[in-house]
């Protein structure tokens, strides 16, 4: 998949220019590739070019702008640069906020990386409150069943787990089983 991505962004390179949308979603497709193999190093350049661009050519609340935004702040999550990761995430949160609304699933699904990067880099307190947010919005607005209400449940359950709650950490994990089921 990497030498076929890496073709590919070539050719749009070469024929269509390096800032074309089709370009910059090559770019971001390599970037994607490479984290999935672990390399954080040679993946960052490219997601940071996708979103640098991106926003630069199609403005920064472009549906496909916060796309990039995104899949670096994750990128960086995992690489462990957390300081920058977070202030990404935060970018992200506050202008999906601002564009479509805090209970949009996009916004939650931001909320979530969030927090996920918080709980990482052991703040577990601003992560729990976001967590208990998101699995209530989703739990009103999508419904208790929904997967992504399901995946906020099981994220709040580890967030309880992870501060020594185990009952409740277990109660909730049971809900989550259960529902899945």
């Amino acid at each position: 998949a990497e030498t076929l991505h890496q073709q590919v962004l070539e050719a749009r390179e070469r024929t269509l220019g390096p800032d074309h949308p089709h370009t910059l979603a090559s770019l971001n497709n390599l970037a994607l590739v490479l984290k999935a193999r672990g390399s954080f190093a040679q993946a960052e350049p490219y997601a940071r070019r996708a979103w640098e661009s991106m926003r630069r050519t199609a403005g920064p609340e472009n549906p496909d702008t916060l796309k990039c935004l995104n899949n670096l702040a994750n990128l960086l999550s995992d690489k462990g640069d957390y300081v920058a990761a977070e202030s990404l995430y935060h970018q992200l949160v506050d202008t999906l906020e601002a564009q479509v609304g805090p209970e949009d699933p996009a916004t939650l699904a931001g909320q979530g990386n969030l927090a996920n990067l918080l709980l990482r880099k052991g703040d577990p307190w601003s992560a729990g409150s976001i967590y208990r947010r998101c699995l209530e919005i989703r739990e009103r607005v999508q419904g208790p069943a929904h997967p992504e209400t399901l995946l906020a449940l099981n994220n709040y359950a580890a967030f309880q787990l992870e501060t020594g709650s185990c009952a409740e950490a277990e109660f909730l994990f049971r809900r989550c089983m259960a529902a899945r089921r």
